[in-house]
């Protein structure tokens, strides 16, 4: 799946995102209405164009400084 650039997994009572970086291609990315707290792994995809976080419980932005692609 190295060729996926959109992926769509809101309100999906997600927790863990550590699969995400097997996904490098990924330009736009919605993990709204989940349960997700750790985002550091979102640093390798530096191609993310579009990030959806809506209503996660997320507590540490810093990892958005990784990703210059982000308007």
């Amino acid at each position: 799946m190295t060729g996926l650039t959109s992926l769509y997994l809101s309100d999906n009572k997600i927790q863990d995102i550590s699969f995400l970086p097997s996904l490098p291609g990924l330009t736009s990315l919605d993990l709204s209405y989940n349960q997700i707290q750790d985002l550091s792994f979102l640093e390798s995809l530096r191609g993310l164009t579009l990030l959806q976080l809506r209503s996660n419980q997320i507590q540490d932005l810093s990892f958005l400084e990784s990703l210059p692609g982000l308007t």
